[in-house]
């Protein structure tokens, strides 16, 4: 490892501990020994991903490895399945390896999933089916609800190309599928087929058809034509629910006009205005798109339709004006940690689809977060304000009073720091300003929140950003505060990208068209995403064309997540007509683009049309 605070270096037996307990784990499920002669660790400053299992020795990055003082829950469970994650490629991807790279992604669906599973009594405090799929759901419909979407399997003509297959399908939607597959084999049954998969593969490459071959002898399902439609079709099912009558009439419908039907099984809430919730069990086969099931009692008016109630549904559940307005407000009276989860991420989906306004949702929102006592729904629930807020931007005075008023008076200290992260993130009025520069100045967090180095660092770029006049003294007041020779440096590459004046920020741009210049990959995205902050729109439309021409250099000369890393900090700042505009200019100037990569464009660039102007 490299880092020099004794208090992070003191995490290292923690970490060595969690290493050693994945180990234990993997050997139990697998019954197979650690494979290799010896499993070094390497923690690196600036390590362009979160970890990389070269067989017997692990890279990591220090952002994720050593953690500021008191953590959050999230940073904490990120970490450890992290470390589970790199861990179980030992077996999966470096024991067992892929045939070719269209099938990169039977190696990260079986470490993501094992993963969840390792990290699991290591939590026991957790909801870890809550944290399984605030993990993987969310990340997945990111990608998936675009017009960039892709199939889990992908094609792949040339190795070159093999670093635009990673992305959140493959890391975030596989796990969700593979969850599917166990449950209709049962876990045992998954396991002895897992077993006979690593024997027969060892050492050797192996393919995900191979894997259903053995894994289709110890069930009675059709696991090939289930796969399918899972792994090799891109995209995922518009759900819709109604009562007609007596009934629940659920229907399902492919957004891309193929006519798929995703099989899969769906819980509903029938929730009547008085008396008890009817839980409705509905199972859609290879070849239906519509079920009716019959209610025990017929709804009476005023009733509402909550869907995918445990959470364990893929799709697009759309719900009608009436059932949105209800599940918005059943959010805060909602005693099921789960069904929340669930809520939190249809209702984003909705409000994404225009099913629900931006007004009525940040209010439904805002007044449920203060009440939300589960440290990831609290999370996510911030995620998705912020969200709101940068997308359909609204006056800030109530979202900065809400947060301003949990930072104060939270009785979870972890509450109150992700709060201040939030109300930083979005603060705009100059009281909100002022009140964060006197923080910064004075260095003195709000009582009950412990602010790290990287928060403090964080809010100087936030403070040079609304406050030009006084941007070069805050850089140069921050910059001097920094004692680690790697954040130094770190803090001197990307700081220069908050700076007021034109030029200097022309001239940061310029300099990362320079391949040289983006060899720390996190920085380079780091000081892109600054250069297009949503405060600077107007003006950074002019780096988006240009920054576009050089995806292709970029996925030449950089990693394989760093084309996704480089066109998000390009566009995620943006929301105009204007920006789109860029887009929808760039594409049509090179009609015969690289289809992996223009997937990539267009699923970061998909805000930008979802957005009315």
């Amino acid at each position: 490892h490299r880092e020099t605070d004794p208090k992070k270096v003191a995490q290292c037996p923690e970490i060595a501990s969690e290493v050693f307990d994945a180990l234990t784990w993997l050997e139990d499920y697998t019954a197979i020994p650690y494979p290799f002669a010896k499993y070094d660790l390497i923690i690196l400053p600036g390590f362009q991903f979160g970890g990389m299992e070269h067989t017997g020795a692990t890279f990591y990055t220090d952002r994720r490895m050593f953690l500021n003082e008191n953590p959050t829950l999230n940073e904490q469970l990120s970490r450890s399945a992290l470390i589970a994650h790199e861990t179980a490629h030992m077996w999966f991807g470096d024991y067992v390896t892929m045939q070719w790279f269209d099938d990169v992604w039977t190696k990260e669906v079986f470490a993501n999933y094992f993963a969840s599973q390792i990290v699991e009594p290591l939590y026991p405090g957790v909801n870890h089916a809550l944290n399984f799929m605030q993990d993987y759901i969310p990340p997945a419909y990111a990608e998936d609800r675009t017009a960039g979407a892709n199939p889990i399997k992908q094609e792949l003509d040339n190795l070159r190309n093999a670093g635009l297959v990673y992305g959140n399908i493959i890391y975030d939607k596989s796990p969700v599928v593979l969850e599917m597959l166990i449950k209709k084999m049962g876990k045992e049954s998954f396991r002895k087929g897992i077993q006979e998969y690593l024997k027969t593969y060892v050492y050797g490459n192996a393919t995900w058809e191979g894997l259903i071959g053995i894994l289709d002898t110890y069930t009675d399902d059709d696991l090939s034509g289930w796969s399918h439609i899972w792994v090799n079709e891109k995209g995922m099912p518009e759900i819709a629910a109604s009562i007609v009558g007596n009934s629940l009439v659920v229907s399902q419908k492919d957004p891309f006009g193929r006519g798929l039907n995703w099989p899969q099984d769906l819980t509903y809430l029938i929730v009547p205005k008085t008396g008890e919730p009817e839980e409705i069990s509905v199972s859609f086969g290879r070849n239906s798109n519509s079920i009716r099931k019959k209610l025990k009692t017929v709804p009476e008016e005023g009733s509402f339709i909550i869907p995918n109630t445990d959470g364990k549904g893929y799709g697009f559940f759309r719900l009608n004006e009436a059932d949105a307005k209800a599940c918005a407000a059943y959010l805060s009276v909602c005693e099921n940690e789960l069904l929340r989860g669930s809520l939190l991420i249809t209702l984003y989906e909705n409000l994404l689809n225009r099913t629900i306004s931006p007004e009525s949702y940040m209010e439904a929102m805002l007044n449920y977060l203060p009440k939300e006592d589960n440290s990831l729904l609290f999370s996510a629930a911030l995620g998705y304000i912020g969200n709101c807020q940068r997308l359909f931007p609204a006056d800030t005075a109530l979202l900065e009073k809400t947060l301003g008023q949990i930072v104060a008076t939270s009785s979870v200290p972890q509450h109150r720091l992700q709060a201040f992260r939030s109300y930083r993130s979005i603060a705009e009025s100059p009281e909100a300003i002022a009140a964060l520069y006197d923080l910064w100045k004075k260095q003195q967090a709000p009582a009950g929140c412990s602010l790290s180095e990287n928060d403090y660092i964080s809010l100087s770029y936030t403070l040079a950003l609304h406050l030009p006049e006084q941007a070069d003294e805050i850089i140069n007041s921050q910059q001097s505060r920094i004692t680690n020779p790697d954040r130094k440096r770190e803090y001197a590459f990307i700081s220069p990208s908050v700076s007021p004046h034109k030029e200097v920020c022309d001239s940061v741009f310029a300099s990362l068209l320079v391949a040289e210049n983006r060899r720390v990959e996190p920085w380079a995205s780091a000081a892109l995403a600054n250069l297009n902050h949503p405060s600077r729109q107007k003006e950074a439309v002019a780096y988006i064309r240009p920054a576009l021409e050089a995806m292709q250099e970029v996925q030449r000369t950089g990693d394989i997540f760093f084309p996704t890393a480089w066109v998000r900090a390009l566009l995620s700042g943006h929301t105009s007509p204007e920006a789109r505009a860029e887009v929808d200019a760039f594409f049509a100037s090179h009609p015969d683009y690289p289809p992996m990569l223009a997937n990539k464009i267009r699923q970061q660039a998909n805000h930008l049309y979802i957005i009315e102007h």
